[in-house]
Order: C-alpha cells, then structure tokens, then sequence
C-alpha cells in the first residue's frame, strides 16, 4: 500500500510538471501573439528561425524543394535528420 501511495505521489508529481510546462508554453506563445498585435505585425511566427526558412524557401523555391527531397530521403532510409 505504502508502495503505491509512493508511485501515485510521484504520477502527480510528474503531471503537475507536464502541466506547469504546458501552461508555460502557452503563456509564450499568448505573449508573443499580443506583442505581434501590438506592432500591427500580420505574421506571427513560432520562432524566430522560421523566418529564415520562410525567406529563402520564397527565395528559390526549386532549391528549397531539392532540400525537401533529400529530407524526406533521409527520413524515409532512417538516417539522422540532424545536419551531420
């Protein structure tokens, strides 16, 4: 009994953190929307280094599409995604 009182106690524990951490991600996000409104900005990214995805996928849209390719290639032959 005493054994499963413990277990519980750390399941709460753990979901009180997933929460905390959600509710945090949340208010991230919440800031950054009423920032962009603010500034009568239209789009508002998740992070700062979409943009630069966003800019040069406009760039050379073929380029970008040849990268998309090689990806998903590596993805699909269960290769790392990371740039190694």
């Amino acid at each position: 009994m005493i054994k499963l009182i413990e277990d519980l106690n750390g399941l709460v524990s753990t979901a009180t953190d997933d929460v905390v951490s959600c509710i945090g991600a949340y208010a991230s996000a919440y800031e950054k929307i009423l920032e962009a409104f603010a500034e009568e900005r239209f789009l508002i990214l998740p992070h700062p280094v979409v943009k630069t995805y966003m800019e040069r996928k406009v760039a050379d849209y073929d380029r970008w599409l040849y990268g998309m390719r090689r990806l998903q290639k590596r993805f699909l032959e269960g290769e790392s995604l990371k740039g190694e």
